[in-house]
């Protein structure tokens, strides 16, 4: 693989997935709805939030309410939010191998955000637009708040955050928030 911006080839290893849903599960009193999953890759029971695969023809919605049954039980949901939401990943990790990780110094220096059927988005307190597909080159920020399908890309282009600081995404008003992926590109010291 090279990279576009500056021609150096790169090794990499591209898993290809079906689109999966994470289900942030409250209950009525508060709590956030656990399960306890085995897993063959540790060979332990972990606890996870639900998650699954979003089936050919269903949408995120749907799928959440499935899986949130199959897996819990629970089958009287309402999907959406009635609170704003605020997102923030883990600090990186690069290490893939067995080996202690030599990267003193990484920082994040562009995110894409896809989203599904959503609107609001902020990072780091900025609000950013939404590239639809398959509509527009572009959606401005200033137009109505439709719910809409497409990328949050180059956001916040070559600023940049520490090893142990990440981007907080927000959306700030309580809307169905449905983000499919966060992807970051890195650079090390």
């Amino acid at each position: 693989m090279e990279n576009p911006r500056n021609s150096i080839k790169l090794k990499a290893t591209i898993l290809e997935t079906p689109d999966w849903i994470n289900i942030l599960a409250i209950t009525p009193e508060k709590k956030i709805v656990v399960v306890k999953q085995y897993r063959f890759g540790n060979g332990q029971i972990t606890t996870e939030i639900p998650a699954g695969i979003i089936d050919n023809e269903e949408t995120p919605a749907q799928a959440a309410v499935r899986e949130l049954g199959e897996e819990t039980g629970y089958t009287n949901v309402e999907v959406g939010l009635n609170f704003p939401v605020e997102i923030k990943g883990m600090p990186l990790n690069t290490n893939i191998g067995s080996g202690e990780n030599q990267m003193r110094i990484k920082r994040i220096v562009r995110m894409n955000i896809r989203v599904y059927q959503s609107y609001g988005y902020y990072v780091d307190g900025q609000p950013v637009p939404i590239r639809e597909f398959d509509y527009s080159i572009d959606s401005p920020l200033n137009t109505s708040p439709n719910a809409k399908t497409g990328i949050i890309e180059d956001v916040l282009n070559n600023i940049g955050w520490t090893r142990d600081e990440m981007p907080s995404i927000t959306a700030p008003d309580p809307t169905p928030v449905f983000i499919q992926m966060i992807e970051y590109e890195v650079e090390s010291s």
